[in-house]
């Protein structure tokens, strides 16, 4: 999971341009910083994670198809040393994921075929005088995605009804362990094993509008709302973002993101999308929030793409 991306994207360039280079193609390449607060309860104490990290996201297009490879990774820590008797504890998270799209485009509707595989790692430990708390917990998700929707243009904007059907495959370890000094029988270590899967099925709405500067850029605000809710199994709900080919200048911009699964059945998001638009590249702003988020918590991404 922690492979470098870039010699696979430019692989897949070298391989892709000789073969359709008299064709109608293009690739774009877009990078992205990453932000989200994440709290954490142990020991009837609650811990908030800052989690900064990373996107990197290559698209390559040839008439109406476009395949895309996505990579995320983010991580926080905070450490707490003992001082004059006070408790010590750590606390780390890391989340990792890749997507893989295949596309294609009608002129008002689309529809894609994705696989991802993601990570969530956490370790804790907490120590208190004779008392040794520490566990590390890794999940592993394994998802297969049906996605479609429809555009209706308007004068200057357009509204997108999008839906998806997520098979998802779920496999946790857990390992607790707890430890009193010269007290051996209330010593704990075990290891918990959990497999899941389910199928999610997600609605979204939004309306973006465009607003011209000039012959060569372009401002696009987008704003929408997300439904997502597990049809049958043990599913966990995510948040997630792609947009379609977009006309006008963004007819080769997308945004894509995986974020953190929780673990309920049903989730709303709102979900904001800013771009400068350009025929070159685009610099753009996402932000995604869950409504039992606050804003604070919310997912925030600040990045740039390039095309060639």
């Amino acid at each position: 999971m922690k492979a470098p991306l870039l010699p696979f994207v430019c692989l897949l360039a070298l391989l892709f341009n000789p073969v359709y280079a008299a064709q109608d193609s293009y690739q774009s390449l877009n990078l992205a910083i990453t932000q989200q607060s994440q709290t954490f309860s142990y020991e009837s104490v609650d811990k908030t994670l800052n989690l900064q990290g990373y996107r990197v996201l290559y698209q390559y297009g040839i008439n109406d198809w476009r395949f895309s490879v996505d990579y995320n990774n983010a991580s926080d820590e905070e450490e707490s040393r003992r001082v004059a008797g006070s408790p010590q504890y750590g606390l780390l998270y890391e989340t990792s994921g890749i997507n893989v799209f295949a596309e294609y485009n009608w002129p008002t509707s689309w529809l894609a075929l994705g696989i991802s595989k993601s990570r969530d790692e956490t370790q804790y430990y907490f120590n208190k005088q004779l008392q040794h708390i520490g566990s590390q917990t890794q999940v592993d998700y394994d998802n297969l995605t049906l996605d479609t929707g429809f555009i209706y243009a308007t004068q200057q904007g357009q509204w997108i009804i999008s839906s998806s059907l997520v098979k998802q495959f779920i496999n946790e370890t857990s390992h607790y362990r707890k430890r009193i000094d010269d007290n051996e029988p209330d010593n704990i270590d075990e290891v918990t094993l959990v497999n899941e899967n389910g199928l999610l099925a997600s609605m979204g709405l939004s309306y973006g509008h465009y607003f011209n500067f000039s012959e060569y850029w372009e401002l696009y605000i987008s704003g929408g709302l997300r439904r997502q809710i597990t049809l049958t199994g043990e599913g966990r709900t995510t948040t997630h973002y792609r947009t379609p080919l977009q006309s006008n200048l963004a007819s080769n911009q997308t945004s894509s993101s995986e974020l953190q699964s929780i673990s309920q059945s049903a989730s709303t998001s709102q979900q904001l999308h800013v771009s400068f638009l350009h025929n070159k590249g685009s610099i753009s702003i996402d932000v995604d929030k869950l409504s039992s988020q606050s804003m604070s918590e919310a997912y925030f991404s600040a990045g740039f793409g390039v095309n060639f």
